[in-house]
């Protein structure tokens, strides 16, 4: 048990408030033998006691401890001989907290680190800038936000697992902006997110921010340090100055050297240093960007820059390690990296410069590098160079270049180059050191000029990812690459350029032109495209004999909308056909110039004349010149009998037309009607059941063939054509709906009755809701069906030959 000698004279807590506050209470109000003392363990100075806040009249001017107090706080008074025990003997004491509940609860809890270093800001803020600066605490860290200018340094004494997160944006005057207080604790960290820390103190050695503690990490990840301004190269003034064995991490922000001479940005002595982003760099002056001193540091991304005076250096590495392998490290003026060593530390604690780093700098003493060691040393080492890692040194002095020359410009490693040039208007060294390292770095002071290239050709060199269209569309430039070639062999891709036509594509447009204009010099190219027609709108229009009867009893537009004819409809006992009209009675007359624009029906007008007999008209109701009914081909509804040649194919009027498309082989004429040579004419037979065989003149029957057959049954009127491909299998009987021959070809045999049943379909066909495409073109593949692959307008079908439903 701890003795509490010479500061027993002070009364804490409890004997005090005992023995002041509450001596009203009689002695039987505590549970304790009235001859036992007891007396706080806590050691006491002044600052221990405060008023009794909760104390009326007299009472109110006695003082209290301010510790927090348990049972457990206190041991019996005793006097060892050394001192004397000082105690009011007119109370005894066995619980504290039972003598007076009230006052316990009353007094506040002890201030947490975080709460005790915030309110240690604000009383300083409070003195020395009117409380422009204020900390708040949360947990264990301390947010310090605000604004402010101070003659007097900020020092903050951070406990143990506590973070500073620094917001604030502070201007300062003395040696020290912001200092950390140097102690012993674990786990204490600054972190600079944003604001400011700047100093206005040019005085030797000052610093905007300083940290000689061992025990509290730095981090930087945004906002601005700044030193004060120095031109006395003793001085060194720094914007951070990090003398501790300590990590900091810098990864965002810029801290920064004031202008002048000697300063430095970053001085950092011992400890760990990781620059893994943000800007490091050395003011107006013949300034250090980073001083580090017996310190490990490592550079992963980011940027080091040294000042711009002559004799600058980027960074100065003295008897530490130091690795780059990401970001840069550049330096206009000077000497990019410059170590010194003691005692041949080089051999140690050699330069790596690895990964995608890329390091640019002079050579002002011509030491072959601008990673350089002082000559003073006793032993030279080489820097490590690795990875895709690229040093530039600048070895000249001019202040003019023309964009591409290599003058005054060494790389290293072997595969490195750098050239003069300039990106987006400002002048400096386009570098490629392979891989993802390849880049452009601005040169300040210095001139590029871009020789003026002769333009002599432009070129396609990547085609769009679309080249077939439909009529109306506009060109899609989307994936097209056009380079332009000069007369120095160079060549480059470009934009800028214009296609045309501009607009609206029509069939007539095979290609579209690209032209580009560079320096008053146009040149042309040309990007072949396909353009079909839009595919046809096409409805149906269904005849209503209105009593009568009529054939067709439907027919479909053309993409106009129209109907090529109308059929003449019959209807015996003395009625006369007045026309086509689009109500059953009334309504307007429709005629072979009406635009249908969806399917329809139009009504047959009849007009009694009172006479007998029937109108005559068209429809395919007579058969051909074999006699007898002779039936549409495959409409299902005519008995027995058979017919050659004739029918509607054959009606008078000039010379008709029924060629496949893309047609131009010979052709010969059947009927008024010219079909290809190949073509031939038969008897079709109907049978009882229903099925269709082809006879020949001879009087044998197709059997197990395919054959080209003019068809005498066929309405040209409903786009129907005078002769089809048809297939009768072994047993000589039409074939309908899917046929799959040897070679794995896919066909479909139309099963419809509609005057050209069984014939081969060609181009688009719905089946069953789906859309497959046949071939059109007479290339020996007529009529079979495309799989897994585009059809000649563009659409994509699948492996099963359905379209996909995508538009193109």
């Amino acid at each position: 048990m701890q003795r509490n000698k010479k500061r027993c004279r002070r009364l804490c807590s409890i004997a005090l408030t005992a023995a002041m506050v509450f001596t009203t209470l009689s002695v039987s109000a505590f549970s304790a033998n009235a001859e036992t003392v007891l007396q706080c363990r806590h050691e006491h100075d002044d600052s221990c006691y405060e008023k009794n806040s909760i104390a009326t009249g007299s009472e109110a001017d006695k003082l209290v401890c301010r510790h927090e107090h348990d049972e457990n706080c206190y041991e019996e008074a005793f006097d060892d001989g050394d001192e004397e025990v000082i105690y009011d003997e007119s109370v005894s004491v066995a619980s504290p907290a039972e003598a007076q509940p009230d006052l316990f609860r009353a007094l506040p809890d002890a201030l947490s680190g975080a709460e005790t270093l915030a309110e240690e800001i604000n009383t300083w803020s409070a003195d020395n800038t009117d409380g422009g600066i204020e900390a708040r605490a949360e947990d264990n860290k301390v947010f310090v936000t605000g604004e402010a200018y101070s003659d007097i340094k900020l020092e903050l004494n951070i406990p143990e697992n506590v973070t500073v997160e620094w917001r604030a944006v502070l201007t300062g005057s003395d040696i020290y902006v912001v200092r950390i207080k140097k102690q012993s604790a674990n786990n204490r960290v600054f972190h600079m997110t944003g604001g400011a820390i700047t100093s206005v103190n040019s005085s030797d050695k000052s610093a905007a921010f300083f940290n000689n503690n061992d025990d509290a990490d730095i981090i930087v990840s945004g906002g601005r340090i700044t030193g004060g301004n120095s031109d006395v190269l003793d001085y060194i003034p720094r914007g951070m100055e990090n003398k501790a064995e300590n990590t900091v991490t810098i990864s965002g922000g810029i801290i920064s050297s004031g202008n002048g001479n000697g300063n430095c940005g970053f001085y950092n002595r011992l400890g760990t240093v990781k620059i893994e982003g943000g800007t490091i760099i050395g003011g107006s002056g013949m300034n250090a960007g980073m001083l580090c001193y017996l310190c490990d540091t490592s550079i992963s991304g980011g940027t080091v820059i040294g000042g711009d005076g002559e004799g600058s250096q980027a960074i100065y590495n003295d008897n530490g390690s130091l690795t780059v392998s990401g970001g840069r490290v550049v330096n206009f003026d000077g000497y990019a990296i410059t170590s010194h060593y003691r005692d041949d530390a080089a051999v140690t604690k050699p330069i790596r410069i690895i990964g995608s780093s890329v390091i640019f700098g002079k050579d002002p003493d011509s030491l072959g590098s601008t990673v350089a060691q002082n000559p003073n040393n006793s032993t030279r080492v080489e820097p490590i160079l690795g990875g895709n890692a690229a040093v530039i040194t600048w070895t000249g002095s001019r202040t003019e270049y023309e964009s591409g020359q290599t003058e005054d410009l060494t790389a290293a490693p072997a595969g490195v180059t750098a050239k003069w040039s300039k990106n987006g208007g400002k002048d400096g060294i386009s570098y490629d050191a392979g891989g993802a390292n390849r880049g452009f770095i601005e040169v300040s002071g210095v001139t590029v000029t871009e020789t003026v290239k002769s333009l002599t050709s432009i070129a396609v060199s990547t085609g769009p990812k679309k080249t077939v269209y439909t009529e109306g569309e506009n060109f899609d430039r989307t994936g097209m690459v056009v380079t332009a070639n000069y007369a120095d062999g160079s060549a480059k891709a470009v934009t800028g350029y214009t296609v045309s036509p501009s607009g609206a594509l029509t069939v007539n447009d095979t290609s579209v032109t690209v032209t580009y204009t560079e320096n008053g010099v146009t040149k042309t190219a040309a990007q072949a495209i396909t353009v079909k027609a839009a595919a046809a709108t096409s409805y149906t229009v269904t005849f209503d004999a209105n009593g009568g009867s009529v054939t067709p009893a439907a027919g479909i537009t053309g993409m106009d909308g129209t109907l090529a004819s109308l059929p003449i409809p019959t209807r015996g006992e003395n009625y006369q056909f007045d026309g086509w009209f689009t109500a059953k009675t009334g309504g307007t007359k429709a005629t072979a110039d009406t635009v249908f624009t969806k399917d329809s029906t139009i009504y047959a007008h009849w007009t009694n004349t009172g006479g007998s007999g029937s109108t005559g008209g068209s429809g395919g109701s007579t058969g051909g010149s074999g006699g007898g009914s002779g039936g549409s081909g495959g409409s299902g509804g005519s008995s027995g009998g058979s017919g050659s040649a004739g029918g509607p194919a054959a009606a008078g009027g000039g010379l008709k037309e029924s060629l496949p498309k893309n047609y131009t082989g010979e052709t010969k004429i059947i009927n008024n009607v010219k079909v290809p040579s190949y073509v031939e004419e038969v008897i079709w037979k109907a049978m009882e059941d229903g099925r269709w065989r082809l006879g020949r003149a001879d009087g044998s029957d197709y059997v197990n063939t395919w054959v080209a057959a003019y068809n005498p049954y066929a309405d040209p009127s409903a786009g129907q054509q005078a002769f089809d491909w048809f297939l009768f299998d072994a047993a000589g009987y039409m074939v309908t709906g899917w046929y799959t021959d040897g070679s794995g070809s896919t066909f479909y045999l139309n099963p419809l009755s509609d005057n050209t049943k069984g014939r081969m379909m060609t181009g688009w066909v719905v089946i069953d809701g789906k859309h497959y495409y046949f071939n059109e073109n007479p290339d020996g593949t007529r009529g079979r069906m495309y799989r897994d692959t585009l059809t000649p307008d563009g659409y994509y079908v699948d492996e099963h030959g359905v379209w996909d439903g995508k538009e193109k």
